[in-house]
């Protein structure tokens, strides 16, 4: 497999929204992260994202989820972080806190993949768990 050319961080709270950056010089909110150049730790490069960026050093403990956008490779990792300590710094002009159902009009599309691939993964877990329980019902009340 090769390297991302690419890495951003899904960044939470504990109500579920989301964290948004805009850069110096643009009209679009991303995530945090940035471009890739050579060889790294995806996870620890992601983590110096994140504190030059807006301040929070992230966990990232799940495996990173890939994607392709417009012929870049894009990995992402998602993380819950205290929303008190984030703020915009270094070359990222304004941060914002929203929900996933209520992303910004002027938005980078990498956004809006992530935050499909993650509720689609969410939604997944839901129905593997639902199973499982109707499995462990079935199981331990068969009909007669």
């Amino acid at each position: 497999m090769s390297h991302p050319n690419a890495v951003f961080a899904l960044l939470s709270d504990q109500a579920g929204m989301i964290l948004l950056i805009r850069r110096r010089g643009s009209l679009l909110w991303s995530l945090p992260g940035g471009e890739l150049r050579g060889p790294c730790q995806i996870d620890e490069m992601l983590t110096t994202y994140c504190q030059r960026q807006v301040g929070v050093s992230p966990e990232f403990a799940c495996r990173f989820t890939e994607f392709t956008l417009g012929g870049k490779r894009i990995a992402f990792g998602v993380d819950q972080v205290p929303k008190a300590r984030a703020a915009a710094r270094g070359r990222v002009e304004a941060v914002q806190w929203v929900l996933p159902t209520t992303l910004p009009a002027q938005i980078d599309p990498s956004v809006r993949m992530a935050v499909a691939l993650v509720q689609q993964q969410a939604q997944q877990q839901q129905q593997a768990q639902a199973q499982a329980q109707l499995h462990a019902q079935a199981i331990t009340h068969p009909s007669m």
